[in-house]
């Protein structure tokens, strides 16, 4: 799984490079350009798994471009906007976040069983 940053824009398309990517870049100047993706009115325009620049982050095969490790990174981006929104404490905000995804996942796997039994 491959996460995306804002680069630029022009008029409704909108740019975005490999968050992986980008922070190896980072580390090593010598790569190669980062891989792009255009987006037009929330629509992939590129294949965000072969965009135009090819990936030197190997998401296939790196353990911090799994699913959980994204959707990790998305809860805690989002727990942080709740702490500053709400001012609520980090210790209640971290467990209204834990509490959250269980109730998620909970019904996820709920889903899935139930997909099961249906064949």
């Amino acid at each position: 799984m491959t996460e995306w940053c804002y680069s630029d824009a022009n008029k409704n398309t909108e740019y975005h490079n490999c968050v992986r990517c980008k922070l190896l870049k980072n580390k090593k100047t010598e790569l190669n350009r980062l891989p792009r993706v255009a987006i037009d009115n929330g629509r992939f325009l590129s294949d965000p798994d072969y965009p135009s620049n090819p990936h030197f982050c190997d998401p296939e095969n790196d353990q911090k471009s799994s699913i959980g490790v994204a959707l990790g990174k998305r809860k805690m981006f989002d727990v942080r906007d709740d702490i500053n929104i709400t001012k609520l404490k980090p210790k209640v905000q971290h467990d209204k976040a834990i509490q959250s995804v269980r109730i998620e996942f909970s019904t996820e796997s709920e889903q899935i069983i139930s997909n099961f039994s249906v064949l």
